[in-house]
């Protein structure tokens, strides 16, 4: 199964299920251009992986309230910046466009 966690009896999955089955469709692919046995192997461990989101995608919209969706990416953290650095910024020359 993806990978996932279980909380509170809802299942969570990290990431984007739709993006995540476009990619195992795009190795599967280009792992079947090629023609020997490790490019043969991991194209159906693709097939594998598609299959899996699939029937993950199909549980998550007949059960929607046993599931959650967590993006991996974001909130960003963005440290504070330094004193120095505030007052740099207000002296900095304005860019002006080249000619």
């Amino acid at each position: 199964m993806l990978n996932h966690e279980v909380r509170d009896g809802k299942i969570t999955f990290k990431g984007d299920l739709e993006n995540g089955q476009q990619m195992a469709i795009t190795a599967r692919s280009l792992f079947k251009r090629s023609s020997n046995y490790f490019a043969a192997a991991m194209a159906d461990a693709a097939q594998q992986r598609i299959v899996e989101y699939q029937n993950v995608r199909r549980a998550v919209a007949e059960n929607p309230e046993r599931f959650h969706i967590a993006p991996i990416y974001g909130p960003f953290t963005v440290r504070a910046a330094s004193m120095s650095e505030v007052e740099i910024a207000p002296n900095a020359p304005a860019i002006s466009p080249k000619k």
